[in-house]
């Protein structure tokens, strides 16, 4: 059970290291062709209760289901992948910033957590892409940054992050760990943004993600076009730039009851 499950791009990501830890954790002392049921139900047991988030323990449970149809031909019984149950989807979160709230976290930042700021909103990054962005990753006025489908996003870089960009000190290493001074753990981000919200009165629950669901949703309601969205967020389907838009659901609506009435009066 000490066998390495990788990614079909030579990577394991964190909910397959949570399947396999899981799977391991309950059959650590028997071979492939000795799990059973009971080995399964004990895995999934640990990834549904373990406390994380639930896309996590949706993905892991996927995960714990593939790396079962791979053991398979280690000797796993093939009836057993079928029996991982499927988790529900997560309800998709429909919080932003108000401007209000983003000009009061902007003012209040430090310059390195600004920088933060500005690349998950202006830019719409993640708050994982925006910390390890680097001087390279910076082409004239555009950031370009790797897509999880392995393409590139070119993202315009606004007035405001490139005054900002413009006092970062030149170097190696990540743009925001630059301006910070020293390394940054990635708890010491989460520790900051936590007490800028404090300070800035913001809701405690507000993420740096939400700043990217704000950016999608306020360009589509600037222009209308779901592709640029999509372009805008690095998405490879369309169906993951439509879980960001939530609010705009109405606006939708709207716009398909008009093409119908046009085509059919």
């Amino acid at each position: 059970m000490r066998r390495v499950i990788a990614s079909p791009a030579g990577r394991v990501n964190s909910c397959e290291k949570l399947a396999a830890k899981a799977l391991f954790a309950v059959a650590a002392t028997v071979t492939a062709d000795q799990i059973t049921s009971r080995h399964v139900r004990e895995a999934f047991a640990l990834i549904r209760d373990g406390g994380y988030a639930q896309t996590t323990r949706r993905l892991a449970a996927t995960y714990l289901k593939r790396l079962l149809n791979q053991l398979v031909a280690d000797g796993v019984h093939p009836s057993l992948p079928a029996q991982v149950p499927n988790l529900p989807s997560p309800h998709p979160r429909a919080v932003t910033v108000t401007v209000a709230q983003l000009d009061n976290l902007i003012a209040a930042a430090p310059p390195w957590l600004r920088l933060v700021i500005l690349l998950c909103h202006d830019c719409a990054l993640r708050s994982g892409t925006a910390r390890k962005l680097t001087w390279s990753h910076v082409v004239e006025n555009t950031i370009c940054v790797p897509t999880k489908r392995g393409a590139v996003a070119r993202v315009p870089v606004s007035g405001r992050l490139q005054a900002l960009l413009e006092h970062c000190p030149k170097g190696d290493g990540p743009l925001v760990q630059l301006m910070f001074g020293k390394r940054m753990p990635e708890t010491t981000l989460s520790l900051y943004w936590r007490q800028l919200l404090a300070v800035t009165g913001c809701p405690k629950g507000l993420r740096l993600h939400d700043l990217r669901r704000t950016m999608a949703e306020k360009a589509y309601e600037v222009t209308g076009d779901l592709r640029l969205v999509q372009l805008l967020l690095g998405h490879g389907a369309l169906g993951s730039t439509l879980h960001y838009l939530q609010r705009p659901a109405a606006r939708l609506t709207a716009q398909l009851a008009a093409a119908v009435h046009e085509v059919t009066k």
